[in-house]
């Protein structure tokens, strides 16, 4: 859960803390760490969804010539 945790913040540029403090003002009556497990889960979720893929450029095989 860290390293998702930290991938997460990385990739939208952004503090540990920030990131956190931007899930815990939208986690309601659920505890921080089930916010954040239910946030990190919809993160990746959403960028396995086709839009997503194409989107992250998952799926292109680079050629080393």
């Amino acid at each position: 859960m860290w390293d998702a945790l930290q991938e997460a913040a990385t990739r939208e540029g952004l503090s540990l803390h920030d990131f956190c403090t931007g899930v815990a003002k939208r986690r309601g009556a659920y505890s921080m760490t089930a916010a954040i497990r239910v946030h990190l889960l919809s993160y990746f979720r959403d960028a396995a969804t086709e839009a997503g893929h194409k989107t992250a450029g998952h799926g292109k095989i680079k050629s080393r010539r």
